[in-house]
């Protein structure tokens, strides 16, 4: 060492430096050591001199030494360089060189100071910082600041990527920020820059950047102050609030679709917070402040006013509740139920209780309007008098519906409709609702499936808007057929004087179910009656049947005793004076003539009680010999030609059927028809046994057809009977004034 110092004095700044410093020679061996290495590392001097530095160096530390020993020990000036040396206790510790070199010597002098602190509190800070960074990376925030004196612009690595730059490029000033967003939003962030300068405090601020590309941007911001009050320093945070606008609308938008809001009530002093769609529930401007409890329950029914003491006892509970109440329409007549639920919690010394609304008008709507349906089933089924049920469903569209005027009409056989029931506004009305012929929306219902509903007649350009609902002030219209079989029944027509009738679309299922329900009656009735007359049909058929049997037999006894029981009397009488006249042969052989003769008669109508007893002429010459046989015996009764033309693939499968069928319409042929001609044909076909019989006569009138069983005449009703209960078909065709008639029979084989 040499300089403006001596030797003796060098020695003392050597001891007492608080500095770590060595002399190690070109080798590097220490060769000297002062105090404060056993002070910060725990080595003494005289374990280290003669030892290699390298030795006490972290290994990984070595080379790095060693290059800067090489340049210092060449004479080159030594940058500032770190390096760890290991203490006496083993962990090592930071040192922060600098070297020079004493050529004299030939040693290099060296100075460190313990820098371990220094690095460590660097790093926490960097691991602060990277902690900060990757926060800022998970919310999208942002920190910036622009130091006005120096014009130096500083952005962290969040707001560069919000700002869609790379930490390369040069933060931006409000010139460049305004070139990228939207022109719209330039006077924000001026009147926002005008507020920050002029007043203390943070200010907040939001736009939408289109460039590098579009986003929505939210930034905080304030101005720091010198003592003056002079602005010197800009700061602020910036949030990527892209997600949060989109989610917050599609929340929104979720909450339109399900008629749902959302709130939050402070406990302690009443302050509510109001979601969009909470707003739009109530039919509130949303640039209001919200209601407050106090004012929302004097909206509800007085019986619904008590529910709300109930809440406030589970909000102190902390319990989660649910409430229903209803408040005025804000867009029209009526009410609308409102179902809420809740949940208190703390949050620092309050308590708040948060929750949803949700408009559940129409489902308590659809609730009501199911159990009307069940209720009207069950009075369908349980009662007979139509006029009850039609002011039944008068009665329900009314409460249900909110309308002011229910009718049921019915359509009549020349196309007009009458009242069945009215009840609503107006006196009841009788008679004749909409005349035949005449334009309505009633008639246009019967020719679609859905409702037809006018909102509004004032702005209807397509139905009818009769005389009859302009008098009555009618604005607003909806009604359905009633459909039925074979034709309609009639309609349902809700009437109301307001716009907007209550069975537009979120009804129009109700609608059509009171028709289906209204129809389904109308049908059981008719089917209930129709029954009614098929059993005494079927009633009559049995006593008629019975009374044809006893009739065939007393027929048959009065044919033998008037006829071949007489004729035999009397040739018995003859028999017995013949014998009397033993010697007059003209006169013996006169009574046994008169005898043969009453015998011959007794024969013949003794065979033909046996014919009506039983088919004899089918049992020994077959279906067409009887067919032709029964013809013949009606063609004489009704004074026509008969022909007769039998298959013979179609004789002996359902002979006796076939040829009972066939005497009974030859019999009706000969007693009604005046017919010129009859045929009768038997085929057979595709597993069946057809008998056609047609003749040209007078024809038949297919209703006074229908209703001869009414009337007492069942010989047709019968017949359809029998040929039925062996699984077949009677079809008869006929028009009146002179079409002739025929009546085709089907009956399987087997």
């Amino acid at each position: 060492m040499s300089g403006g110092i001596d030797a003796h004095h060098a020695q003392e700044l050597f001891s007492v430096s608080l500095d770590l410093l060595i002399v190690v020679d070109v080798d590097a061996r220490i060769v000297s050591v002062n105090p404060s290495w056993q002070r910060v590392l725990g080595h003494r001097a005289e374990d280290m001199i003669g030892h290699s530095i390298y030795e006490f160096q972290h290994p990984d530390d070595v080379r790095r030494t060693r290059t800067e020993l090489a340049l210092v020990s060449a004479g080159r000036a030594s940058a500032a360089y770190e390096n760890r040396y290991r203490h006496a206790d083993g962990h090592y510790v930071w040192l922060r060189w600098s070297s020079a070199l004493e050529p004299n010597e030939g040693v290099v002098y060296g100075a460190a100071r313990d820098i371990t602190d220094e690095r460590r509190a660097l790093r926490d800070a960097q691991a602060a910082i990277r902690r900060m960074e990757d926060a800022q990376h998970v919310a999208h925030v942002g920190s910036w600041e622009w130091n006005l004196r120096t014009g130096i612009r500083h952005y962290s690595r969040e707001m560069f990527l919000i700002q869609g730059q790379t930490p390369d490029d040069e933060p931006w000033g409000m010139d460049e920020l305004l070139d990228r967003v939207d022109p719209a939003h330039h006077q924000r962030l001026l009147d926002a820059r005008a507020q920050m300068y002029a007043e203390p405090g943070p200010v907040h601020v939001e736009y939408r950047q289109l460039y590098p590309r579009e986003r929505w941007v939210s930034t905080v911001m304030e101005a720091l102050r010198d003592e003056q009050g002079e602005p010197y320093l800009l700061r602020g945070t910036t949030q990527d609030v892209t997600e949060l606008r989109v989610n917050e609308r599609r929340l929104a938008e979720a909450e339109r679709l399900a008629d749902i809001g959302s709130f939050e009530w402070r406990v302690s002093d009443g302050a509510v917070v109001w979601s969009e769609g909470t707003y739009r529930l109530f039919g509130r401007d949303p640039k209001l402040p919200p209601l407050t409890g106090d004012e929302i329950i004097p909206l509800s029914l007085p019986h619904e006013i008590e529910r709300w003491q109930d809440v406030q006892a589970l909000t102190a509970t902390g319990e989660p509740w649910t409430l229903e109440f209803s408040i005025p329409r804000p867009d029209g007549p009526g009410r609308r139920v409102i179902s809420v639920r809740g949940e208190a919690y703390e949050s620092g010394d309050d308590t708040y209780v948060r929750g949803t609304m949700q408009d559940v008008t129409g489902q308590r709507r659809i609730d009501q309007q199911s159990q009307a349906i069940a209720r009207l089933g069950q009075l369908a089924l349980g009662s007979n008098d139509l006029k009850m049920l039609f002011d039944e469903v008068c009665r329900v569209a009314l409460d249900l519906l909110d309308v002011d005027i229910a009718h049921v009409l019915a359509l009549q056989g020349d196309g007009s409709f009458a009242y069945a029931s009215m009840l609503g506004l107006g006196d009841v009305q009788r008679g004749t609702a909409i005349p035949a012929g005449q334009a309505s929306i009633g008639r246009n219902a019967l020719e679609v499936v859905e409702p037809i509903v006018v909102d509004d007649w004032l702005d209807e350009p397509e139905q009818p808007y009769s005389e009859y609902l302009r008098g009555m002030g009618i604005r607003s219209t909806a009604t359905v057929a009633v459909q039925g079989d074979p034709q309609p029944f009639g309609i349902i027509a809700l009437h109301s004087l307001t716009p907007g009738v209550a069975g537009a679309a979120q009804n129009s299922a109700f609608l059509s179910a009171l028709a289906s329900f209204l129809a389904t009656a109308i049908e059981r009735l008719r089917h209930e009656a129709e029954i009614a007359a098929l059993a005494t049909l079927r009633g009559r058929l049995v006593a008629e049947n019975l009374e044809a049997e006893e009739r065939v037999r007393q027929r048959i006894s009065e044919q033998l005793h008037d006829g071949a029981l007489q004729d035999l009397l009397a040739a018995r009488q003859d028999l017995v004076e013949a014998a009397g006249v033993a010697d007059d042969s003209v006169t013996r052989d006169e009574m046994l003539g008169y005898a043969r003769e009453g015998v011959e008669r007794a024969v013949k109508l003794l065979r033909e009680a046996v014919h009506a007893l039983h088919p004899v002429v089918l049992q020994h010459g077959g279906l067409e010999a009887a067919m032709q046989a029964a013809a013949d015996q009606a063609a004489r009764q009704g004074s026509f030609r008969a022909e007769v033309s039998v298959d013979p693939a179609a004789a002996g499968l359902r002979d006796e059927l076939v040829l009972s069928v066939a005497r009974e319409l030859l019999n009706n042929a000969a007693k009604h028809a005046q017919a010129d001609v009859v045929q009768v044909t038997v085929a057979r076909q595709d597993g069946t046994v057809l008998l056609e019989v047609a003749d040209d006569g007078r024809g038949l009138d297919a209703d006074a057809v229908a209703a001869a069983p009414m009337n007492g005449h069942i010989g047709l009703a019968s017949l359809t009977q029998r040929v039925e209960a062996v699984g077949g078909t009677l079809d008869l065709r006929g028009e009146p004034d002179g079409g002739g008639t025929t009546v085709l029979a089907r009956l399987p084989i087997g």
